[in-house]
């Protein structure tokens, strides 16, 4: 008896498994944590997915010859902070949750770290469909971190 793919592929969609790697699965639980830091208004827990000094020192190893770096995070992370607080202020503390992530083109701007460019966030706030892009993903380590995000008319 030969079991052909989409006999396999059926199976697997009725079954409620995910055909996403690993990969894929760390970045959407990253912008889905992300996400409900920012509802929350838990500047820590959304502070955590961003790029922190220690990522920034590794993706840019002799930084300290042209720029500070303490100063250049710090001007970052203030940005992206008052970003998502307006996103956050806009949704008015609606539930938001994320239903899909899809990753935009590699981006090989970050010296060999695996990341992604242009990536698409479809989220429901309250039933209704919102969707919005992040710039920049980056993983360091064992971790995703957003490193930019876009002006999709929320911030």
């Amino acid at each position: 008896m030969r079991i052909t793919a989409l006999t396999v592929a059926a199976v697997i969609l009725l079954s409620g498994c995910s055909l996403k790697t690993n990969e894929e699965r760390q970045i959407e639980k990253t912008v889905d944590d992300f996400m409900q830091a920012v509802t929350r208004g838990d500047d820590t827990a959304a502070k955590d997915v961003l790029l922190d000094l220690g990522g920034f020192r590794t993706l840019n190893p002799d930084v300290s010859a042209r720029v500070d770096a303490d100063s250049f995070t710090d001007a970052v992370l203030s940005d992206l902070l008052t970003n998502y607080r307006q996103m956050a202020s806009m949704f008015g503390g609606k539930g938001i949750k994320v239903t899909a992530v899809t990753l935009g083109g590699q981006w090989y701007q970050y010296k060999g770290f695996p990341a992604f460019k242009d990536n698409t966030v479809e989220m429901k706030v309250d039933g209704e469909v919102v969707n919005f892009i992040i710039r920049g993903l980056v993983r360091i380590g064992d971790k995703w971190r957003i490193v930019d995000l876009s002006d999709n008319g929320f911030f």
